[in-house]
């Protein structure tokens, strides 16, 4: 090949030209870089910021903890009361009754209190004393009726009876029900008279009659709660012998 078929030949075929970035496609380019490193630099900040506030934070706390006052424990206060005297107990006995239809018992009372007895063919008293206060049990030929409370009311033409407006209930070692009821006259001057009288199984009523002997209390008027819970805790102790 000749130098003219060369220089036709180089005239057809050009060389390959590089292609020309222009300075905006540069500077495009660049931009991701320049914005991934800003946001690179807010967020290290960012942690470095939180970690300062977080320790100061740990600190502040920390010192309002050490600085709380001590506190001076302040003593329990206890009120109590004086409790009610329980009834005195039983320390002496006696054995009595056994008179007409009537059984024999024993009965207990406490110190401070005295017994006497009268047995004669006409009867069998009991009196326990203490300080104008005096517990009576009967057993002779004499008359009694039945008891009437406004939760167990009798009909007045059942017969002789008495009526109470109150009551208290107590059992006696035989498991005896009785009920103490106040009468409205007691027929003594300056005195207050109580009747115990006993349920009957047999006619379903509260009899003046208990298995032992008609019961009575003769005590001033108003009298001591405390002593009047002493004798029925007497009462409580009557067994049959």
């Amino acid at each position: 090949m000749d130098q003219n078929d060369q220089q036709l030949q180089q005239s057809v075929n050009p060389l390959p030209v590089q292609p020309q970035v222009s300075q905006t496609a540069q500077k495009t380019s660049l931009f991701p870089k320049i914005l991934l490193s800003f946001f690179t630099v807010i967020v290290v900040l960012g942690l470095i910021g939180g970690a300062y506030y977080l320790g100061a934070k740990n600190n502040a706390v920390t010192h309002k903890i050490q600085s709380v006052p001590s506190v001076t424990p302040v003593p329990t206060v206890i009120t109590t009361t004086t409790p009610v005297a329980s009834p005195s107990p039983i320390l002496q006995t006696l054995v009595a009754g056994g008179i007409y239809t009537f059984a024999k018992y024993q009965i207990g009372y406490p110190a401070g209190w005295l017994s006497s007895r009268t047995n004669t063919a006409a009867g069998d008293i009991v009196t326990l004393t203490k300080v104008g206060y005096q517990l009576k049990i009967s057993q002779g030929a004499f008359d009694g009726g039945a008891c009437s409370y406004p939760d167990k009311p009798l009909d007045p033409a059942s017969g002789i009876m008495q009526s109470f407006v109150s009551s208290v209930e107590i059992r006696d070692q035989n498991n005896t029900l009785y009920r103490r009821g106040k009468l409205e006259q007691s027929g003594l001057p300056g005195q207050d008279k109580y009747e115990v009288c006993a349920f009957s199984t047999k006619n379903n009523v509260f009899q003046e009659f208990t298995p032992f002997g008609r019961i009575d209390y003769i005590t001033p008027v108003n009298a001591d709660a405390s002593i009047l819970s002493e004798m029925d805790t007497i009462i409580t102790s009557l067994k049959a012998q």
